[in-house]
């Protein structure tokens, strides 16, 4: 196997650990996400005071994820530059889902909750993707980076 196909393995450490706490992260933020307005005034705000945390720290993780993946794996250089405007730009749809969540009569379904429901799964799988070379040759760059940051952008914009 060439050198420049080879994840190290400090790297792959690493990004099974971040994807096991963004999972963790992830758990955690839909299940506060989906009852915001269940409680009394206090109960509500202290949820999201939670769900706003939840969102902060499971975008912090992906994003040191997406980096590590971006170093160590081989992303190809229009899928960084997609993570680099649209990672961010959901983190904000994220917390402005929340906001939207926060008023029931505004949004009477939990349609707003797609972003942070779709979006860390995806980008655990395209930073999966580029560090395991086995994957890379099942799944073309063009599909992956496509599937993945449109799914990202289309879920941006619907917020």
């Amino acid at each position: 196997m060439p050198a420049t196909n080879a994840t190290s393995y400090g790297a792959f450490g690493a990004s099974i650990v971040l994807g096991v706490l963004a999972f963790l992260f992830w758990v955690v933020a839909i299940a506060t996400l989906s009852d915001l307005t269940g409680s009394d005034p206090a109960g509500n705000g202290l949820a999201q005071f939670y769900g706003t945390a939840d969102i902060i720290l499971l975008w912090v993780l992906l994003a040191i994820l997406t980096i590590i993946a971006a170093a160590k794996g081989r992303v190809p250089l229009a899928a960084g530059l997609a993570a680099l405007v649209l990672l961010p730009a959901s983190g904000v749809a994220a917390l402005t889902a929340l906001s939207l969540l926060t008023e029931p009569v505004v949004t009477p379904f939990l349609w707003p909750m797609a972003v942070p429901a779709v979006v860390p799964p995806l980008v655990v799988a395209f930073c999966f993707w580029a560090l395991v070379p086995a994957l890379r040759t099942a799944i073309p760059p063009p599909i992956a980076t496509g599937a993945v940051w449109g799914v990202t952008f289309v879920l941006c914009l619907a917020i």
